[in-house]
């Protein structure tokens, strides 16, 4: 069974296996974990296992200049292309962000990442 990604590109994998998944204090699934022919050390979880486990994402979307505080917005930064970087290595990326002509600090959401100063 093909898988796709979110841009519906066919990701390509050497095999599938499923196991037996339980959050705790939550559901419990039979999950299949694709194997990839990349030297990254990754689980990509497809929103349809999470749905089966019972957990729910919900995306909350800041449409104002400023937050009630009077600080600046977080503002959501694209990266324009992607890129594959090795463990404890380092690329160079070109982003997009929905505010041009700006500074400012990106915070990663991934843990192990550091923070970066654009201007």
């Amino acid at each position: 069974m093909p898988v796709y990604d979110a841009s519906n590109n066919e990701m390509q994998f050497l095999g599938a296996t499923k196991i037996s998944v339980q959050l705790e204090e939550g559901g419990e699934s039979e999950v299949a974990f694709h194997i990839t022919d990349s030297p990254e050390n990754e689980v990509l979880l497809g929103t349809n296992a999470l749905e089966d486990l019972g957990v729910e994402l919900k995306i909350a979307k800041q449409n104002t200049e400023e937050s009630s505080g009077g600080h600046q917005a977080f503002r959501k930064v694209t990266v324009a292309k992607r890129m594959y970087m090795p463990p404890h290595g380092s690329v160079e990326l070109s982003a997009r962000c929905e505010v041009r002509d700006a500074e400012g600090v990106l915070w990663p959401t991934k843990k192990g990442l550091e923070w970066e100063y654009l201007k």
